[in-house]
Order: C-alpha cells, then structure tokens, then sequence
C-alpha cells in the first residue's frame, strides 16, 4: 500500500495563514487567561476524539504555564459530558499532557477505576 501524503499548508496557504492567525486572537489572554483558553480546547479535542488535537493543545497548554491539577480540573468536564468516551479521551489528554509536561513519564495504558473498566 503506497501512503500519500499531503501538506494542506503548501497547498492551502491563505488559508492556514487565516486559521492560524484566528488561533492567535482566539488563545491570546483576555478576561480569560491564554492557558485557560488552551485547557478547553484540549478538552474540546478530547470531546471530538482528535488525536492530532489532542497532542498539539496539550503541548501549547503546557507552553502556556498549564499546571497538572488545571488540566485535570478541565478534563473533568469532559468525562462529566462525556460518559465513558468522555472518560477514555480525557485519559489520552492527560497522558498526552504528563507528556509534554515531563513531570514524570507518561505511558499510554488502560484507564483503571472508571466505567468502562473491570
């Protein structure tokens, strides 16, 4: 199986210049501080199940001064809305976030004490 690959910011520039720069304004401190911002759209992408999203505001939280208990204060939002999906994504989320944060080494393993678990 050949993969192909695509870059939709070589091949989309205006756009992906206008994305980003509405990123900018929309994660940029306000009334709302920027990491603030930065935790709900983790647990947005927690939500929608987007892996790429998940990694990259997890990593831009981090950058942003996002500490551990925040994300998982947010994150609790998620698995609250969220069921049992809402639960095993907030996981990934926090794996991701222990990850970029490297307050310890983060390993990708099953949730234990929720719902959907034995």
């Amino acid at each position: 199986m050949e993969i192909v690959t695509v870059d939709l910011k070589e091949l989309s520039p205006e756009i992906h210049t206008a994305l980003q720069q509405v990123r900018n304004v929309a994660y940029a401190d306000g009334e709302v501080a920027g990491k603030h911002k930065l935790l709900v759209a983790l647990a947005i992408a927690a939500s929608v199940k987007c892996e790429p999203c998940v990694q990259m505001y997890a990593e831009k939280a981090v950058q942003a001064g996002a500490g551990r208990e925040e994300a998982m204060e947010i994150l609790n939002v998620t698995m609250a809305m969220g069921g049992c999906v809402g639960e095993a994504w907030a996981h990934k989320a926090m794996v991701a976030f222990e990850k970029f944060s490297r307050k310890r080494p983060a390993v990708a393993v099953q949730p234990t004490g929720g719902c959907c678990t034995a």
